[in-house]
C-alpha cells in the first residue's frame, strides 16, 4: 500500500525537511519508479521496516527524479540478469539510505559433481547484478547501515558509476559471491568516503572494495574487508582432493587507483579514556559502535594495493590523518596465501605502470603482514621488481612503531620478505621504533626484514 506521509523527517543528515513522501508500509511486488510517484509529479520515498518489494526481475526502485530514497525494509530481486535494488538512472540529485536489506540473488547452487567431499562450479551463473547502483553522475550522499547481499559474476554490493558530488558511508555489511564481483566499486567523490561494518568479496578476481577515480575529502576504513576466490580460506589437512575451482585468486580486498587529498587512516576504535564522553574522537559515531580496520586477502593478490596501471596518483595527507602523514595505518593489512604455493602480500604500493606519490609519508601503528606456505610471503612493497629502472613511487618516509612481518612457513617455505624496495621507488628515510621481521621455516630459504633494491634508502 503507497501512503503520503506529512512529516519534516529528512532521510539524510545533508537533506532538507521533507514537506511530503511516499511511504510503502506493507508488501509490494511490482517496482517502484520516483517519477511515476505523487500522481506523475515525482516524491522521495521511504520503504519502512515492515514494508518490502519483492520482484522476480528487474530493478526494485529506480530513482529517475531528483528525490531521496530510504529503505528501512526488504528489497529483493532473484534469478535476473541485469537487476537492482536501487538504481539511479541517469544524472540526479538525490540522497540514498539503507539501513534494511537488499538481496539481488539467484536459486543456484553448486554441487559435489565428483562426490569429493567439497562443491564445484562456478559460484553464481548469473551477471551484472548490483544492490545499489548509480549509472550517472550524482549529487549527494550514499548512506547504507543495513545489509546487501548480491550473487552474480561481475556484480556488486554498490556501484558508483559516474562521479559522487557528496559523500559514501558504509556502516552496514555487504556481501558479493561470483567471479569478479566487487563489494564497493567507486569512481570520482568530492566528499570523504567510510568504509566500516563489513565487506565480504569471494570469486576469481573478486574485490573487496575499489577506489577507481578521485576522493577530494578523506578515506577512512575502520572495518572488516575480505577477498578471496577460494571456497574454503582455511586449507584441509588434507589438499590432494582440491579441484583447481576450488584454489582460484581472488583481487585485491582495498585497491586505491586515484588521488585521495585528505588522507587514508586504516583506523581502530579510539581508548575510551572518558567514561563520561560516548564519542572521544568526535566522528559522529558512538565510539562503543566502532570497529577496527581489518583488511585481509586470502590468495596471492596483495591485501591492499595502491596505485594504477593509467594515471599517476597523488595521496595527501589531511582531515583523517592530522597532516602528519598521507597514510596512516593503525589497523591491520593481512595478506595470506592459505594454500602451498601461493605467494602471499599484504600491502603494495606502485609497481602498476603509473606513478604513485604519498607526500607526507607513511605510519605504520598497527600491523603489516604477509604469510605463505611453501611459498614466498612480501609485508610492504614499495614498487614492483624487474621494471625498468624509472621513478614508480615517491614515498619520503616510513615511520614504523608497530609490526611489519614477513612469513613463509613449510616445508619448502622460499623467501620471507618484510619490506621490499624495489629499484625506481624513493624511500631516503624510515623510521623504526616497532617490529620489522621475517622468518622462513626452510634451511634453503631465505629471510630478509629490509630489502633496498632502490639505493635510496639513506
Amino acid at each position: 500500500m503507497l501512503k503520503i506521509l506529512l512529516t519534516g523527517t529528512s532521510i539524510a543528515a545533508l537533506a532538507a525537511p521533507l514537506a511530503a513522501q511516499t511511504v510503502i508500509d506493507d508488501e509490494r511486488t511490482t517496482p517502484v519508479v520516483t517519477s511515476e510517484l505523487a500522481n506523475g509529479a515525482g516524491d522521495d520515498l521511504v520503504i519502512e521496516d515492515d514494508g518490502s518489494i519483492e520482484l522476480d526481475s528487474g530493478t526494485a526502485v529506480t530513482i529517475d527524479t531528483d528525490n531521496d530514497v530510504e529503505n528501512d525494509g526488504e528489497i529483493t530481486v532473484t534469478d535476473d540478469d541485469g537487476a537492482n535494488g536501487i538504481l539511479v538512472s541517469g544524472d540526479r540529485a538525490a540522497n540514498i539510505v539503507n539501513s534494511g536489506t537488499i538481496t539481488i540473488d539467484e536459486t543456484f547452487m553448486p554441487e559435489d559433481d565428483d562426490d569429493d567431499g567439497d562443491l564445484d562450479g562456478p559460484f553464481a551463473v548469473g551477471a551484472n547484478r548490483a544492490g545499489i547502483r548509480v549509472d550517472g553522475a550524482l549529487e549527494g550522499n550514499i548512506e547504507h547501515t543495513g545489509e546487501i547481499v548480491v550473487e552474480g559474476e561481475d556484480s556488486f554490493g554498490i556501484v558508483i558509476e559516474g562521479p559522487l558530488d557528496g559523500t559514501l558511508r558504509h556502516d552496514g555489511e555487504t556481501s558479493v559471491l561470483g567471479d569478479r564481483s566487487v563489494g564497493v566499486s567507486a569512481q570520482d567523490i568530492s566528499g570523504d568516503v567510510r568504509l566500516a561494518g563489513e565487506i565480504e568479496a569471494v570469486g576469481e578476481d573478486a574485490r573487496g572494495a575499489e577506489f577507481l577515480g578521485n576522493i577530494d575529502g578523506a578515506l577512512v576504513i575502520q572495518g572488516e574487508i575480505s577477498a578471496t576466490g577460494y571456497r574454503a580460506t582455511e586449507a584441509p589437512d588434507d589438499t590432494s582432493d582440491l579441484d583447481a575451482d576450488d584454489l582460484l585468486q581472488g583481487g585485491s580486498a582495498v585497491s586505491i587507483e586515484g588521488d585521495v587529498a585528505q588522507g587514508i587512516i586504516f583506523a581502530v576504535a579510539p581508548a575510551n579514556t572518558d567514561p563520561d564522553d560516548a564519542d572521544e574522537d568526535d566522528d559522529g559515531i558512538p565510539d562503543a559502535e566502532e570497529g577496527s580496520a581489518e583488511i585481509t586477502s586470502f590468495g596471492s593478490a596483495p591485501a591492499v594495493s595502491l596505485g594504477s596501471a593509467a594515471n599517476d596518483i597523488t595521496i595527501s595527507a589531511g582531515d583523517a590523518t592530522g597532516d602528519d602523514f598521507a597514510i596512516i595505518i593503525d589497523g591491520e593489512i593481512s595478506g595470506q596465501g592459505v594454500y602451498e604455493g601461493v605467494d602471499a602480500a599484504g600491502m603494495q604500493i606502485g609497481g602498476f605502470g603509473a606513478v604513485v606519490t604519498i607526500e607526507e609519508g607513511m605510519q605504520v601503528n598497527g600491523t603489516i603482514e604477509a604469510i605463505a606456505r611453501d611459498a614466498s610471503a612480501t609485508a610492504l612493497r614499495v614498487g614492483q621488481a624487474n621494471l625498468l629502472p624509472v621513478v614508480q613511487v615517491s614515498l619520503p618516509e616510513l615511520e614504523n612503531t608497530g609490526t611489519i612481518e614477513a612469513r613463509a612457513v613449510g616445508e619448502d617455505a622460499e623467501t620471507a620478505t618484510a619490506i621490499a624496495i624495489e629499484s625506481g621507488s624513493n624511500l631516503p628515510i624510515l623510521r623504526n621504533s616497532g617490529t620489522i621481521n621475517a622468518v622462513t621455516a626452510n634451511d634453503e630459504g631465505s629471510a630478509t626484514a629490509i630489502v633496498d633494491r632502490s639505493g635510496s634508502l639513506g
